[in-house]
């Protein structure tokens, strides 16, 4: 008589040590499985559809909404500088879940990129080209702007979102609000009328980009997002929000980005394992594999400390503004100072007053 297949070895149910040490999961990572949620069940906010070890087995990470797990920027010492791409790689809220900071959970809410070039908003997480650039009648070279058709495409975008900010009744919810409507202006005023060079264009638009979904994202957060997170409004759908979500380290929030349809992240200690139940085993997904991680030509960190430290944050923020500023003279520039002179009374004449006077002549005061 034929044996009977047997179970998928990621569906074996694995005996757990009590407790559970790093070094058993780093010895056999399925015993992320062992207990896994049977494919009937509908899963809650403390399971995993995947999950996967960290920190060499420290912690373990679930996602119950979303069958990817990107590797956390986890660390006391990270350290963040400029990419080739004028962006911040892995630690840049547009580019890569973050944790979940007080005060920043709006870019939970930042949109996912969008690939469609036919879409207005594939603008602002597009980079162009030198063909894209347009250089102007003028004595020196490599001066110029972006091609007028992109221009009006993210001025277009601009002015939409700002009608938008006028009329949404929580426009007056946060400082951020006011304060990014006013540096996009700013940008989107640099972009159409100051001629540059390529790379300081691309600094630029990169600066109007930011601020555009950042200030998506906070009109997002309040508008639509706010009250699913706390539970007064349901999900419209069962689909997945198109926005970057978050990693968290708490029960509570793990549910509020779950019941929001929100894409969530939930890192725990090895020693909750036996309180998960985990259907997947998969690897992290590693940004150097989609990000550009090259350094910008001449750049430092711009910061080193802890990845949930809300000063990174800012520090990003201050680094972007310096593109719009320009040497400060009143701090670069050594002082002129006036050429020390002898007082009148000591002065000696270098030629004569009158042909009959001698060069030597001192005059008194």
């Amino acid at each position: 008589m034929p044996s009977k297949p047997s179970a998928p070895k990621s569906m074996q149910t694995k005996t757990l040590p009590n407790p559970v040490r790093p070094s058993d999961l780093l010895k056999d990572p399925d015993l992320l499985l062992h207990n896994p949620p049977p494919e009937s069940k509908a899963l809650s906010a403390f399971d995993g559809l995947v999950g996967t070890i960290l920190a060499n087995g420290d912690f373990f990470i679930t996602s119950p909404n979303c069958n990817t797990v990107y590797e956390p920027t986890i660390g006391s010492d990270r350290r963040v500088f400029l990419r080739a791409d004028f962006l911040y790689g892995p630690d840049d809220p547009l580019q890569w879940p973050q944790a979940l900071v007080p005060g920043y959970a709006h870019y939970a809410t930042i949109r996912l990129p969008v690939q469609d070039s036919s879409d207005p908003l594939y603008y602002m997480w597009w980079l162009p080209e030198r063909s894209d650039f347009r250089c102007e009648n003028s004595t020196i070279d490599g001066i110029g702007r972006l091609k007028g058709m992109y221009v009006d495409t993210l001025k277009a975008s601009c002015e939409n979102l700002l009608k938008r900010k006028e009329k949404s009744t929580h426009k007056d919810r946060t400082t951020f609000i006011p304060e990014l409507s006013n540096m996009l202006t700013d940008f989107l005023y640099r972009l159409e009328n100051i001629s540059t060079t390529f790379d300081t264009t691309c600094r630029h638009l990169r600066g109007l980009q930011r601020i555009f979904l950042e200030l998506l994202a906070v009109l997002d957060y309040w508008e639509v997002y706010e009250s699913l997170l706390t539970g007064i409004a349901c999900p419209p759908s069962n689909d997945l929000a198109p926005v970057m979500g978050c990693f968290v380290y708490n029960g509570n929030d793990a549910e509020m980005f779950f019941r929001a349809r929100i894409r969530v992240w939930f890192i725990r200690p090895c020693t909750e394992l036996r309180n998960a139940q985990i259907r997947q085993r998969v690897p992290c997904t590693r940004p150097d594999l989609s990000l550009t991680v090259k350094p910008a030509p001449h750049s430092s960190p711009i910061y080193t400390g802890p990845a949930t430290d809300p000063t990174k944050y800012r520090v990003i923020f201050t680094h972007l503004l310096r593109t719009l500023r320009y040497t400060n003279p009143f701090s670069s520039v050594q002082a002129y100072r006036e050429p020390d002179t002898p007082s009148p009374s000591t002065a000696v004449l270098k030629r004569p007053l009158n042909p009959g006077m001698s060069p030597l002549v001192v005059v008194s005061g």
